[in-house]
């Protein structure tokens, strides 16, 4: 079924209102929506709302969209005009409160926290959230009750035991936390933001050596928050290591610049050493971001090249309220682990520096998709050559030169309309071509027939329309077989459609999900058969036996793709993080060190984190 959205042009008759199908304009905004195509999946929201307002999805859906763009009183709008239609609806209800949640309204967070369980009554996330907001409010006792519900049917969760621990210490309940911040470390070693609690936790309560393992510990595996770096500063100074203390907030300043707290300690620090033309750089410094805090004797004594007076010292440390920090921030494993609070170095390029402490995901690099557009990177190569490809784009047949590449553009708005008004015209060229012709009297004839609906086929992927982009590539590939790379286009697109319904929880037959990935696979195989050096097909079916965690085969399919193309940085990427998947570390150092040469740069911060 094709469907026309010709309301993006200005205006639709009675008879294109006829062809929309909502549920089905619905699903493709969704499919939007989850590969981060905000903009395009509002669009199609818009649609919905405007042919059927009383339904809450939409409004749903468009809410959530707006959140991602930053828009939260708009969302809220959206959430509020949902729970109107639908207030049966946990997920608005979830929705909304993360939105007062995100805008510091606690109370009301809590409010639609507890509305959600009314109606989810077991959802994880929902009581998590609301947990978080309690404690937020001072509410301990009730967080952890709901910390405690979740613990008692995830008993192993790492992350529970670590908000459990954030929460006792708000309550001043130092051997409890302990107790629950160790037993994090236990269940999960390899997260700095456990190790980070837990030495923050022992040097709070004295414990001073397991402190500074505890820190160290965290530092290693990657750390980006410089109060790990203060913290172990303090220790190092209370031993007299002043050289590791001054290092430790050299590196601070380098994750949190502007900081005044800490110019401020490397400032005393460096009086203490003599040091006193940089130690007065700093306390000007620590002054200029933080004029409130520090008293004028301290700066006029290292002026002076004298002494700091004890006694005021001692008063001033006395009377110095920190300001409110925030404890989200400091103490959340995930944000300790994925922000980045300033630039490592003093350079404007991300990839100059050490880029080896820029914090990457351990995830795979994409699957390689044939389209009109790629993104550019001059650190590596972004799209691929084939003959076979190069060949085809030569006759014309399409509006644009196919691109292989795994780094596909996000289209703009007006991308996107260009797009809806493509698929206008290429539906009326199919109209009068299958009017015209029958495909069957002759081959010119039917490779213009296939090209048509091939051309189609990847308007409507652009649009994330795969069901008809996959429509349409079938009768491509019935009417030209020679067209072996539409099925490398085909087993793609089925992957996406797939990979969107499974993260939503849309498939709920797995005999269906399971005989989809087989098609799939067919699909590769075939491509594979035909064209046994087109590197891609082999990288994208290891890809896909990756997220059936099939290592062992996918290691091969990967190993095939590389005995093709030697340069083939994505492919040696993956294969590194599998062989590491499969706990063989030196073969995954290897192959990330190869993939780093080939321009995947954000392969050297794997490198220093698992070598």
């Amino acid at each position: 079924m094709v469907i026309l959205i010709c309301t993006l042009q200005g205006g639709v008759g009675s008879k294109l209102y006829a062809q929309l199908n909502t549920d089905r304009i619905t699903a493709i905004g969704r499919n939007a929506l989850y590969f981060n195509d905000y903009v395009l999946s509002i669009q199609y929201f818009n649609q919905v709302i405007k042919l059927k307002p009383y339904l809450a999805e939409p409004y749903l859906l468009r809410g959530i969209a707006k959140i991602q763009l930053s828009d939260y009183q708009g969302s809220l709008l959206d959430l509020n005009r949902a729970i109107e239609r639908n207030p049966f609806h946990p997920g608005a209800y979830y929705t909304r409160g993360y939105i007062y949640r995100q805008m510091q309204d606690y109370e009301a967070a809590e409010r639609d926290f507890t509305s959600a369980l009314v109606h989810a009554p077991e959802n994880h996330t929902y009581k998590l959230l609301r947990a978080d907001v309690r404690a937020e409010m001072g509410h301990y006792n009730e967080a952890l009750e709901d910390i405690g519900y979740l613990m008692r049917h995830e008993p192993k969760s790492a992350s529970l035991h670590f908000e459990k621990g954030v929460i006792e210490l708000a309550q001043k309940d130092t051997l409890s936390a302990l107790t629950s911040f160790q037993q994090a470390t236990n269940l999960e070693p390899y997260n700095s933001g456990n190790w980070s609690a837990l030495g923050m936790l022992n040097l709070l309560i004295g414990n001073e050596d397991e402190a500074i393992d505890d820190l160290s510990k965290s530092i290693a595996l990657g750390s980006k928050w410089a109060g790990d770096y203060v913290n172990r500063s303090i220790l190092y100074h209370r031993r007299n290591n002043f050289r590791g203390a001054l290092d430790d907030l050299d590196k601070a300043i380098q994750l949190s610049p502007k900081d005044g707290h800490i110019y401020f300690n490397r400032g005393i620090l460096r009086q203490q050493v003599g040091d006193y033309n940089r130690a007065e750089d700093d306390l000007r410094r620590a002054g200029e971001l933080n004029p409130e805090q520090y008293p004028t004797f301290i700066l006029d004594a290292i002026i002076a090249r004298k002494p700091i007076d004890e006694r005021q010292m001692r008063e001033q440390a006395a009377n110095y309220q920190p300001p409110k920090r925030d404890r989200r921030k400091e103490f959340s494993s995930r944000t300790a682990q994925n922000i980045m609070t300033e630039p490592q170095d003093n350079y404007e390029s991300e990839t100059r520096g050490s880029i080896q402490q820029h914090y990457t995901d351990v995830v795979n690099e994409p699957n390689m998709a044939l389209g009109y557009y790629a993104q550019t990177d001059p650190m590596r190569r972004t799209t691929y050559f084939y003959y076979a490809i190069e060949q085809y784009n030569r006759l014309r047949l399409l509006p644009s030169p196919l691109q292989l590449t795994c780094h596909e553009l996000t289209l703009s708005a007006d991308m996107i309309d260009a797009h809806f008004e493509q698929i206008s015209k290429l539906s009326n060229q199919i109209d009068n071509f299958e009017g015209k012709y029958t495909f069957s009297q002759s081959s010119v004839n039917t490779k213009q027939g296939a090209a048509l609906y091939l051309s189609r086929a990847i308007e409507f992927a652009l649009v994330q329309d795969y069901v008809s982009a996959n429509e349409d590539c079938t009768k491509a590939i019935n009417m030209n077989p020679q067209l072996v790379f539409a099925h490398f286009m085909r087993a793609n697109w089925r992957y996406k459609q797939v990979e969107y319904q499974r993260a939503t929880g849309d498939i709920k037959n797995t005999t269906k999900f399971e005989m989809d990935f087989e098609i799939m696979l067919r699909d590769y195989d075939y491509v594979i058969a035909h064209m046994p050096d087109f590197a891609f097909a082999y990288y994208n079916k290891a890809n896909i036996l990756c997220q059936q965690k099939d290592y062992a085969a996918a290691i091969v399919h990967y190993t095939k793709a590389i005995d093709v193309d030697a340069d083939f940085a994505e492919a040696y990427y993956n294969r590194g993080l599998t062989y590491i998947y499969t706990n063989n570390i030196p073969a995954g150092i290897a192959d990330l060190s190869r993939a780093g040469e080939l321009g995947i740069y954000k392969a050297y911060n794997l490198i220093n984190r698992f070598q």
